[in-house]
């Protein structure tokens, strides 16, 4: 693929009515969107019928999906006051994520994907080495799993997350070596978390990259917060040649976050992009 056809987005950072963003996704050449909420309901609790009527819209306007982003490990970490088994919440209940692994690549096969996200629970990024243990036990059966499908499993490096750090990432990383798990790479989220990361930092990761979340930040100190893609403090014309010049083969979805107009950004934010990406097809 060349860059500009790499462009995703995840289609609810723009709104619930599927049916009429996608139209509108052609001008940016997007073929593929990330699925994470559709019409009020997250992805996990499609049924199959849901399922069914999603993948006839998709067909319909010739556009794939770029990666599953359910809600898998984004719970409080067990070890947390705040975890609360029995809630039966994906939020503040680990077995509702242990229980959904198999139903989440049922998903992922039905919508021809290749890729779906976990998190490494929320929490602060330092945690015991038993605790840690539990978390790549957690993630380690869920890859066994998809393996077995052909379908990779990406981290997201979330700034409320055990491994919003570089470090933590770095760690998991060399903790499950599996080809089949790899990282889902957002600099939006490494700065909420403290970081910004010069584009020679990844060279450390460029085989273990399989994703790409694209948020911008600016701010600081106490009132950090996200703006449109290419107005912030990330240098993403800088990183995305890095990319290139590396030869990704996947996607980069953007994750707007903004707090406002979203819907008016999101598509701000894919003109910035886009731009970006028809620069990079020279290279």
């Amino acid at each position: 693929m060349k860059p500009t056809e790499q462009l995703s987005v995840i289609t609810d950072e723009i709104g619930q009515d599927i049916e009429t963003i996608l139209p509108t996704l052609k001008e940016y050449e997007v073929t593929a969107v990330e699925l994470r909420n559709v019409w009020s309901k997250n992805i996990i609790n499609f049924s199959d019928e849901d399922l069914a009527k999603l993948k006839g819209i998709l067909d319909e306007h010739k556009i794939g999906v770029s990666n599953i982003a359910g809600p898998l490990f984004k719970c409080y970490a067990p070890w947390l006051p705040l975890h609360k088994p029995g809630s039966g919440k994906f939020s503040s209940d680990v077995e509702m994520s242990r229980k959904a692994l198999g139903r989440a690549l049922e998903i992922v096969k039905f919508l021809n994907a290749k890729r779906t996200r976990v998190f490494g629970y929320l929490g602060i990024p330092k945690v015991s080495d038993e605790h840690w243990h539990v978390l790549v036990d957690d993630i380690t059966r869920f890859v066994d799993m998809a393996k077995e499908e052909h379908i990779d499993v990406v981290i997201e490096n979330e700034a409320m997350s055990s491994v919003s750090t570089w470090k933590n990432t770095l760690h998991i990383l060399n903790d499950i070596k599996d080809p089949h798990f790899k990282l889902l790479l957002d600099p939006g989220n490494y700065f909420m978390a403290g970081e910004i990361h010069p584009v020679d930092y990844y060279d450390a990761v460029v085989p273990r990259v399989g994703h790409h979340h694209i948020k911008d930040g600016a701010g600081s100190l106490f009132w950090k917060h996200y703006t449109v893609v290419g107005d912030g403090k990330l240098n993403y014309p800088t990183y995305f040649e890095y990319w290139t010049k590396k030869k990704f083969p996947g996607y980069y979805s953007l994750e707007t976050h903004v707090l406002k107009k979203r819907r008016d950004a999101s598509y701000r934010c894919l003109r910035n992009m886009h731009t970006i990406f028809q620069k990079c097809n020279e290279i």
